[in-house]
């Protein structure tokens, strides 16, 4: 919950399983005027909102043909990405950047920001993400959020015995 109380959002992390997004936990902050109705074991597309995003962007291509396939993309809202080429460049932007930024596509109003959280092997095994109104933070505010959370998957990779190869190479 250190990642939540120092930005006051809320926080979720969320996993691939049988063909959808789950999310696997939730830390609200009370003070936030929002509360998300996603629970702890929502089951939502693959390819819903920001760690749906991010987590498909680490699939083999295949495996996302394969995904798309049997959900194909569906609007949540207005500004929602239905279109499967967009959305395979999207992938690799994500991948090139190491996250993803959702502006308002899986909740109107809402932008949520999502980093990898990957195993001793390197896989990205979950997604940790944050939600907060779209309006209430600025530019300055997205990139301390980037910041903080790329830092909390980097840091929950490491529990999970991830070694950063970009670190031992001495670059």
């Amino acid at each position: 919950g250190r990642l939540q109380s120092t930005l006051g959002k809320t926080v979720f992390l969320g996993i691939l399983l049988n063909d959808e997004l789950v999310y696997i936990d939730k830390r609200e902050d009370p003070r936030n005027p929002i509360q998300f109705s996603s629970q702890i074991g929502t089951r939502r597309p693959p390819y819903f909102g920001m760690l749906g995003q991010l987590l498909m962007a680490y699939l083999p291509e295949g495996e996302v043909n394969r995904l798309l396939k049997k959900t194909p993309l569906r609007a949540s809202t207005k500004k929602s990405l239905t279109n499967v080429r967009e959305f395979k460049k999207r992938l690799q932007r994500i991948r090139e950047q190491g996250f993803y930024i959702d502006k308002e596509e899986a909740l109107e109003g809402v932008t949520g920001i999502a980093a990898p959280i990957r195993d001793y092997t390197g896989e990205v095994i979950a997604g940790v993400g944050v939600g907060f109104i779209a309006s209430s933070v600025d530019t300055n505010g997205t990139k301390k959020i980037i910041e903080e959370l790329c830092e909390t998957g980097n840091r929950i990779s490491q529990e999970m015995g991830y070694i950063e190869r970009r670190r031992l190479a001495g670059s």
